[in-house]
C-alpha cells in the first residue's frame, strides 16, 4: 500500500489483549499492578553496512500500571508500541482489560454489590436487627 506520495505507508500491528483479574476490594480502593509480557522484536543484524534482513526475537517485559479506585470492569489500560514488532509494520499496542475476580462474599452488578444473609425463623417472624458484612471487612446493621 503505497500514500499519496508514492512511499509506502506501514500498517499497524494488531493489539495484543490480557485480561487482568482484580479482587472487588482492590477495584474499590485502588491498586498497582505488575504484568509479565513476551513480545517478539525486530533484530538488525550487526555488519558494518548496517543494512540486511531483520530477524525477530523473544523478550519479556514487565509491565506496570496503576487501576484508580471505582475502576469498571472492561476497562482498557493501552501500552501504545509495545507489543509484537514486525517488518514492515508499527509495533503493536498492548491492552489490559480489567476483570473482576469472583468473591465468595460478594456478587458485583454494575454499580452494586449483593450479598447474601442468614437469618433465623424468629427474626424472621418478629422482626429485629440484621448483621452484614461489609466488602471492607466491616459490618453493617439494619432493622428488619
Amino acid at each position: 500500500m503505497n500514500d499519496t506520495r508514492g512511499r509506502k505507508a506501514w500498517r499497524k500491528a494488531s493489539d495484543i489483549e490480557h485480561h487482568v483479574f482484580v479482587s472487588l476490594e482492590d477495584l474499590l480502593v485502588g491498586c498497582h499492578k505488575k504484568m509479565k509480557i513476551q513480545r517478539r522484536k525486530l533484530v538488525r543484524p550487526v555488519s558494518t553496512s548496517g543494512r540486511g534482513p531483520a530477524h525477530s526475537t523473544t523478550e519479556e517485559r514487565l509491565l506496570s500500571f496503576d487501576i484508580p479506585a471505582g475502576t469498571k470492569i472492561g476497562t482498557k489500560i493501552r501500552f501504545t508500541e509495545e507489543g509484537n514488532q514486525l517488518p514492515g509494520q508499527i509495533p503493536a499496542d498492548v491492552v489490559f482489560v480489567v476483570q473482576d475476580q469472583p468473591h465468595p462474599l460478594f456478587l458485583r452488578e454494575g454499580n452494586h454489590l449483593h450479598t447474601q444473609v442468614t437469618i433465623g425463623l424468629r427474626l424472621a417472624l418478629l422482626g429485629g436487627e440484621v448483621k452484614a458484612s461489609t466488602i471492607l471487612n466491616g459490618s453493617l446493621s439494619e432493622p428488619l
